[in-house]
């Protein structure tokens, strides 16, 4: 009997089975020719998956510690122990615009100024251990 939400394996005849033993303490993260086939298991499979698309970068956290910095491609990292966490940041140059503001002369005149800055990070650890939103950070500090 086959209980509702197992997995059951059938073999037709002698089948060479091989398997890998994994210390997921000394090597977080999965290796690349096995992310296809634990993508199709989904959530049983004890992995969690990351996409850093062309542009960004990812910063990868295992217990609240960075382990290393993603480049663009997909990733897989084991959370059987310990829960991963992946941040992306876009690394292409961004605009933030700071919405205009009032300004009265000395004669009385009203001028309205409206700013935008020009940005791009250079080093996502840095722009990371540093703040926790570039954007907001910049936003405040324009205006």
């Amino acid at each position: 009997m086959v209980k509702p939400g197992a997995r059951v394996l059938f073999w037709r005849g002698a089948v060479a089975v091989t398997f890998d033993l994994i210390d997921v303490r000394q090597a977080p993260e999965v290796p690349e020719r096995l992310l296809p086939a634990l993508a199709r298991l989904g959530r049983e499979s004890l992995v969690t998956f990351a996409a850093v698309e062309e542009g960004k970068r990812g910063l990868v956290y295992i217990d609240g510690r960075l382990i290393r910095e993603l480049g663009a491609g997909t990733y897989g990292f084991w959370n059987a122990v310990a829960a991963p966490r992946i941040d992306v940041l876009e690394v292409r140059r961004q605009t933030v615009e700071v919405p205009g503001q009032e300004i009265l002369t000395k004669d009385k005149v009203t001028l309205r100024v409206n700013i935008a800055a020009v940005y791009e990070i250079v080093n996502v650890v840095t722009a990371r251990a540093g703040v926790k939103d570039v954007n907001e950070l910049l936003q405040h500090e324009v205006a």
